[in-house]
This record gives C-alpha cells, structure tokens and sequence, in this order.
C-alpha cells in the first residue's frame, strides 16, 4: 500500500517532467524550421549597423513571446548570438553564471539535440539547445538558446513528501544509502524503494532512473508520519463501519414488516419513471399526505425528478446551442487528420518556397480549425478564445491588408476566466462583415476586458456606426429575427445565461468613435477562477 501510493505519486511528478521536455523539444524544432527565426539570426550576424541588430533582436524577442511564452510555465529565455547574451522574460531569471556555462556545454556536446539540467532546490527546469543553419545545410550554430521552466507539479506530491532529481554520478555522494540498491542494476527506467535512515530520520524512499539514465528521480516520505497516518485512518474508518452496521441492522429489525410493501411500490415508481415525459401532478395527491418516512421518500423523489427534468431541459438547450455554435467547423470535419496533414504539407511548401505570407496564413487557418474542431468542451478559458479570434483577424488581415487593424488588451489575471466557445469570433466576424465588407474605410476592431467586481466583462469595439444599441439587444433577447446564421447572438446570449445565469449575457453601448458589445461573465477573484458550478461542468466534459 506504501509502495503503491508513493510509487503512484513519483510516477505522476516524473511524468510531468517528461511532459515539460518533450514539450520544449517540439517548441525549439518549430524554431529550427522557422524561415523568420534563421533570418533574422543570420542577418543580424552579418550586418554592423546597430540598428539593424536591434531590429533583428527585436524580430527574434517577437517571436519569442508570440509561440514559447505561450507555455504558461516558461518565464524566462536566455539565447547566444555570436557568444553575445540576450535575455527575454517578464520574470527575474535564477540561472546562475556557472549553470549557464554548464548548459552551454553541455548543448554544444549534444549537436542540436535538447540537452537538460535542475535547479538545486528541484523547482526549475533549464533547457539547452543549439539552433543550426538550415538554408543551407551547413549545421553551423546559429544562436543557441535556454530555457527556464517552473515546476508546479504540486498536486502529486502530498504534504510532508519531497521529491527530489539527483545526477545518477552524484547520487553516491548525496544519498549513499539509495546508491547502494541503484548500484546493482543502473539501467534507464529501473525503479525500486526500500526504508532507510535519511538525515537521522526514518525514511521510506521511493526512486526511479529516468529514460535518458541521466537522471534519479526520488520521492521522500516520513515512514513513522505515513505509518501514523495509515493506523488512524484504518482504525477509523473500521470504528464507522461497524457503527453503521449496528444501526442498520437495529433500524432494519424494527421497521422491516412496515416498509416492505411501500418501498416496493416506491422501487416500481423508479422503475416506471420517465424523466423526459415526467407528469407528477396526479400521483402526488395518492401519498402527500402521508406524514411518516415513506411520504417524505415519495415527495423527496418526485422533487428530485422534476429538478432532474429540468436540469435534463436545460443542458438539452445548451447542448443544442453548443452544437450550433459548432456547425460551421464541423462542416469541415469529413476527416481531422486528413485535413491537419495537408495544411502542414501546404505550410512546408510555402516555408521552402519563402513565401511567408501563405505559410503564416496556413499556421493560423491550422490553429483556427484545431482550436474549434477538436475542443470538445462548451466552456474554455478566455486565453483560448483570444488566441481563436487573434488567428482569424490575421487571416482576414492578409484578405483586407491595410484595411483591417485590430488591438487585444486583456490583463492576464482575467484570461483564466471561463466563456462559452466560440463565443468571441462571431462578434469579430460581425464586425468585419457590417463594417468593412460594405465600407471602404478602415476597419478598426479593439478587445479589452475589465474586472468590476465579481463580474468579468469583455469588450469587443469596432469603429462601425450601423444599428443601435436597442435593435442589437433585442435581437440578443430574440425578440427580433434577422437573415443571419446559426452563429449569432440569440445563439451566444442564451448560451451564457443557460451556462452562468440570467444576470449574465450581452449589452450594447454606441457612441461618437462606434458600437461596442459587453460579454458579462462570472469571476470570483482578480485570480480570475471560476464558480464552482462552472468548474463542475467542465470535469463533466
């Protein structure tokens, strides 16, 4: 049992750290084939204008932010260029100069494989890795960049544990009595526990060697706290269940001969029920005024059922909205892989052609669909509509060029914030489509959002002056139709207040500089997390 659960809880840390590199191994390949990345590397190499270098630098931190500070637990880059240091993060860094030298040598000697090392209290990752010339084929570094990840991976770990990652040269030194099960048998992926005496104290060791053999992962436990813990549960949880069974044998004695007959017909009444086409008004007359324990079961059910029908009434609608909101996408879902695969062939043709215009709008087309086609939950974090409704204004940037431009403003504390998908794209869509398609000016569309209270509101502005803000709200309301899609906004106001509440929805505001629509959405602190009715829906999904 001791093995079970501490061998269950390194396993998970273990994996988590695994999950964290194989991670950074597929951000810094994307950087490898990135035309842009090699470019504004060799160009800044190559050139003595200041200001050219700072332009290349810039290009190089610009990309930095748009695909690897995506990775929420990255907070700082460290990259050479020519042996010249640029750092890039909203966090102070913790690498040390001395780190720093070893990772560098240690990525040079890997020849553009990813290369790793932990900080010494186990909290930070760091990852090394060369970027080669690819165009030509020469293999010569480019720049060669580390990265700093934080590991969070908390939850695995109970409290009074300690994980720890000792260098499998180093674990001699550091834990020679663990050293001396490893020594038998040191290959990758070995694992094993054993009891020993760990700074004076009792300890209940569970280790493993990592898949490279680099690396021993282990997890500390206080045998007498876990020993302790085990004997209080146990005795407890014996104490109840003998408890239990006294009464139920003593309740079950003396009201026997009463309740067989109504818990049989009660035990028909569930069996006969039928929740989509429930009717309890005649039967509740039959038994409501029994005044013992078999009417309150009777009431208690036929309560039960009619909050049943009408939670199973609301999640039907809300599905059915959800469903909608999804048609468009689903449109293109004769085959996800298929599809996948042909924008990635599209996108690789256009990167070895240089035209970077296409390949950057097949990467956003690709994002877009696998965004919309695959989530398979109702309810997303507002991180992820933003990235949705940022990848669709790009494609249409490249359609209208100077005639679109557009400005996302949201704090980061909010955008853990829950909202219906695809519930922003189709108001930017509007907004292109009432404003620029039938304009020839400049469209000018601007996202920002603002905490007031315990309600979170997003706000979508373009500089359009069609429609007013009445006939806007009450199309919302449904009490105007229009000739639109299924993707409108009866579709997202109702969807909001079937999924948060009536006091949640849509409001319209219009002045001098244009229209802008208000998301109303719950928040429970400045954190940004959700209530929990919210929360419980989406660990349905």
């Amino acid at each position: 049992m001791l093995y079970e659960r501490t061998a269950s809880s390194l396993t998970a840390s273990l994996s988590y750290v695994q999950d964290q590199i194989d991670d950074l191994d597929n951000i810094t390949f994307n950087m490898i084939a990135s035309e842009s990345v090699q470019t504004s590397v060799k160009t800044y190499m190559e050139s003595d204008n200041a200001y050219t270098k700072k332009t290349q630098i810039d290009n190089i931190n610009s990309y930095l932010v748009r695909y690897i500070f995506n990775e929420k637990n990255i907070f700082c880059v460290h990259y050479l260029i020519n042996d010249v240091l640029n750092v890039s993060g909203n966090m102070p860094s913790t690498l040390l100069a001395s780190k720093r030298e070893s990772l560098i040598n240690g990525a040079r000697a890997r020849e553009g494989r990813g290369y790793y090392e932990f900080s010494a209290d186990h909290k930070v990752l760091y990852y090394a890795r060369q970027i080669r010339e690819a165009d030509p084929l020469t293999l010569d570094e480019l720049l060669l960049i580390i990265i700093e990840v934080n590991l969070k991976n908390e939850s695995a770990i109970q409290a009074g544990d300690q994980f720890r990652i000792v260098s499998i040269d180093e674990i001699g030194e550091s834990f020679p009595v663990v050293n001396q099960s490893i020594q038998e048998n040191k290959r990758p992926g070995r694992e094993g526990y054993n009891i020993f005496r760990v700074e004076n104290e009792k300890t209940y060791v569970t280790w493993k060697i990592s898949s490279d053999g680099k690396w021993v992962y282990m997890l500390l436990s206080s045998y007498s706290k876990m020993y302790g813990r085990i004997v209080i549960i146990e005795t407890a949880m014996l104490a109840i269940t003998l408890i239990i069974l006294l009464v139920m044998i003593i309740e079950t004695s003396n009201s026997l001969k009463k309740t067989i007959s109504p818990l049989d017909q009660f035990i028909r009444k569930i069996r006969n029920t039928d929740i989509e086409n429930i009717d309890l008004e005649e039967e509740m007359n039959l038994y409501s005024s029994r005044p013992d324990e078999i009417g309150d079961l009777f009431r208690s059910f036929d309560s039960m059922s009619r909050k049943t029908k009408q939670l199973f009434d609301e999640n039907y609608r809300a599905r059915m909205l959800a469903n909608e909101s999804r048609l468009k996408a689903l449109q293109m879902q004769i085959h996800p892989h298929f599809l996948y695969n042909t924008l990635d062939s599209i996108h690789f043709m256009a990167v070895i052609n240089k035209q970077t215009e296409i390949s950057s709008l097949v990467q956003s087309l690709a994002t877009l669909l696998r965004h919309t086609i695959n989530n398979k939950s109702d309810i997303v974090d507002l991180r992820e509509e933003l990235l949705i409704a940022n990848e669709y204004l790009h494609i249409q940037k490249i359609r209208f060029e100077d005639r679109l431009e557009w400005m996302i403003e949201v704090p980061e504390e909010l955008k853990a914030v829950s909202i219906p998908l695809m519930t922003l794209q189709p108001l930017v869509e509007n907004a292109i489509k009432y404003n620029l398609e039938t304009n020839l000016t400049v469209c000018r569309i601007s996202i920002y959002a603002r905490q007031e209270g315990e309600e979170c509101i997003l706000f979508v502005h373009d500089n359009g002056q069609e429609g007013s803000p009445e006939y806007m709200q009450e199309i919302a309301n449904g009490n105007r139709t229009t000739e639109t899609s299924s993707i409108g906004l009866y579709n997202i106001h109702q969807r909001i207040h079937l999924l948060f509440g009536e006091q949640y929805g849509l409001s319209f505001s219009k002045d001098d500089t244009g229209m802008t629509v208000g998301i109303h959405l719950p928040i429970k602190n400045t954190g940004g997390s959700v209530n929990e009715n919210t929360k419980s829906e989406q660990d349905d999904e």
